[in-house]
């Protein structure tokens, strides 16, 4: 059995995941990388984001 997913700043999420940290939609997650505001990171056909660049978005974007 696993325990629950311990992320690091270098873990690579899914763009499901990652929507799922920010608790928004991939579809609000698609239009906020197609700004440029989190970067990518392509393996193959696969796009992911580190999670370190979820975290700094959220702190730019703090008040």
């Amino acid at each position: 059995m696993t325990g629950p997913r311990v992320l690091t700043d270098a873990s690579l999420l899914t763009i499901p995941e990652a929507a799922a940290e920010l608790r928004i939609s991939e579809r609000q997650l698609f239009r906020i990388m197609a700004h440029g505001d989190v970067r990518t990171v392509h393996l193959g056909r696969r796009t992911l984001v580190q999670y370190r660049d979820l975290l700094k978005f959220v702190d730019e974007r703090r008040r």
